[in-house]
């Protein structure tokens, strides 16, 4: 499963399914058409073109969504920092990188 990992300011890594960013930037796309055959098909090629380029996960996750968006769809994957968590500093300005994961989320 392809996914967004984002390191937090405090050192905890999470990461969260490409599907889920991919998915939120489709539907927006999507939803500025008129009529319904349009937009089903927008939604279906921006989806596509989402989940093939890194650089629109990488641009549309901060810049678009926030970290309350994502985090029902994230799962921890350590290390735990003993500090304060600020887990919208981290979806925005925390380190990210798209990782290949064996599991079910």
């Amino acid at each position: 499963m392809k996914c967004l990992r984002v390191t937090m300011p405090n050192g905890e890594r999470w990461v969260v399914p490409t599907t889920v960013i991919a998915n939120d930037r489709a539907k927006y796309y999507a939803g500025r058409e008129e009529s319904p055959e349009d937009s089903d098909r927008v939604y279906e090629e921006e989806y596509e073109f989402a989940m093939e380029d890194d650089l629109e996960i990488y641009d549309w996750a901060p810049n678009n969504m926030n970290w309350v968006d994502v985090k029902e769809h994230a799962t921890f994957i350590g290390p735990l920092a003993l500090s304060d968590r600020d887990y919208q500093e981290g979806w925005v300005n925390g380190e990210k990188k798209i990782v290949e994961l064996d599991i079910r989320v």
